[in-house]
C-alpha cells in the first residue's frame, strides 16, 4: 500500500504498513452494506440516476430535512467545490483557519475563489472571532470546521450562531462535520436545526470516515432549497456512482451497528490519549478518530514513524496529526510515538 503526505510545499510517497495519515476507519463494510455494493456491480455499465432521487431522500429522511434541501457528491469535498463554485466562484473571498483540511484552499482557489487563512494558535485553533473580523461586509463564505481537522477542537454551537448573527445573509457559513459522529459532547443534529433559522448556512457532512465508505467517495450537503437547489446547478452530472450509492443507503439503514463501531474508536482514541500523556507528550483532547501532537519541529517524529513503516500527517511548524489506530497497533504506534519524542527532547538538550 502507497500513502500520500504533504511535506511542506511538495508531497512525498513512502511504502507503509500501517497509514494513520488519512482518519479512515479501521473496519471493513458491515454485511448488509457490502451486500448492497455486490448487488450493484452487475450493473456497473449503467450510469447512476441523475438527480440520486433514492440518495438525497434516504438522506433527508434520516437528516431531517426535504429532499431539495440536498446536495450529494464525491465525498464532502466534492460537494465542497460545488458550493465555492457557486458562491465564491468570482473571485469571491472565503475566510477559514488555518492549520486545516488541506483541501481547503486547493477547493476555494480551483473554484475561482480567493482564499483568506486565518492563523490559529495552541490556545484556540479555530479563532472564530478573528475570522469573523477578516470576513468583513464582502467575504462569500466563512468555513468552519467542527470537529476542527487537524487539531479535534470543536466550535460550540452557541460559536456558529454567534458567527452567523455577525456576519451578512449574503455571506455562506458552512459548517464541515466529517467527524461530528465521533463527538461525543454534543448533540450531532443540533446543527442541522440551525439551517431552519439561517438559509445562509450549509452543513457539510461525509460517509468516509464514520461510515467508513472512503475508497467510495461520496458526501452531502444540507441547507436552504434556494441556495442547494443553486449549488446543484454547477454540480458534475454523475458524480457519485452506482456502488457509492447503493452503500451510503445501506449505511443509512444500519446506523445503529455503525456507532458502535465508532463507540470502539472513540474508546481507542481515550486510550491512545492517555498513553500519549504517560509518555510525557503534551497533547489536547480531540473530538475526531485523531490525535493531534503540537510541535515547532515535527519532521524528525514524522520521520521516525516513517522508518517504522507508519504514515502520519505533518503539519510543518505546527504539529503531527494521527489517526486512531487499531487496537492491535496501538501499543507499537505509542512506542513508535514516545521513542520518537524522547529522541527530539534529547537532541534539543544537547543543542
Amino acid at each position: 500500500m502507497w500513502s500520500e503526505y504533504r511535506s511542506n510545499e511538495e508531497t512525498e510517497y513512502s511504502a507503509v504498513t500501517l497509514d494513520l495519515s488519512n482518519n479512515a476507519l479501521p473496519f471493513a463494510p458491515l454485511p448488509s452494506v457490502r451486500k448492497a455494493i455486490e448487488a450493484e456491480v452487475d450493473r456497473a455499465a449503467d450510469y447512476p440516476a441523475a438527480a440520486y432521487g433514492s440518495l438525497r431522500n434516504a438522506i433527508a429522511g434520516f437528516a431531517g430535512f426535504d429532499p431539495d434541501q440536498v446536495i450529494v457528491g464525491p465525498g464532502s469535498v466534492g460537494v465542497l467545490g460545488y458550493i465555492m463554485r457557486r458562491v465564491a466562484g468570482d473571485g469571491g473571498r472565503v475566510v477559514f483557519a488555518v492549520p486545516a483540511f488541506d483541501a481547503y484552499e486547493r477547493v476555494v482557489v480551483d473554484a475561482g475563489g480567493t482564499a483568506v487563512p486565518v492563523r490559529g494558535t495552541e490556545s484556540r485553533w479555530q479563532p472564530v472571532e478573528s475570522m469573523v473580523a477578516a470576513a468583513g461586509d464582502d467575504a462569500a463564505a466563512i468555513l468552519i470546521c467542527s470537529p476542527h481537522n487537524p487539531t479535534g477542537e470543536r466550535v460550540s454551537l452557541d460559536e456558529i450562531g454567534m458567527v452567523l448573527s455577525a456576519v451578512p445573509r449574503h455571506t455562506v457559513v458552512v459548517v464541515d462535520e466529517a467527524y461530528i459522529d465521533f463527538d461525543r459532547t454534543v448533540d450531532a443534529s443540533a446543527t442541522f436545526r440551525l439551517t431552519s433559522a439561517h438559509p445562509n448556512l450549509v452543513v457539510l457532512r461525509t460517509f468516509s470516515k464514520a461510515y467508513g465508505l472512503a475508497g467510495l467517495r461520496v458526501g452531502y450537503a444540507v441547507g436552504d432549497a434556494g441556495l442547494i437547489g443553486a449549488c446543484r446547478t454547477v454540480a458534475m452530472p454523475f458524480g457519485v456512482n452506482r456502488l457509492a450509492v447503493a452503500a451510503a443507503i445501506a449505511s443509512l439503514d444500519v446506523s445503529d451497528e455503525l456507532a458502535d463501531q465508532v463507540d470502539r474508536v472513540v474508546h481507542c482514541r481515550s486510550q491512545f490519549i492517555e498513553s500519549a500523556r504517560a509518555h510525557g507528550l503534551s497533547v489536547p483532547e480531540s473530538h475526531g478518530n485523531f490525535l493531534w501532537v503540537p510541535m515547532r519541529h515535527p519532521a524528525p517524529l514524522v520521520d521516525c514513524f516513517s522508518r517504522s513503516g507508519i504514515a502520519v500527517r505533518e503539519y510543518p511548524d505546527l504539529g503531527v496529526r494521527i489517526t486512531v489506530p487499531a487496537p492491535e497497533h496501538m501499543d507499537h504506534v505509542v512506542e513508535v510515538l514516545a521513542d520518537g519524542y524522547s529522541r527530539m527532547e534529547a537532541t534539543a538538550c544537547h543543542r
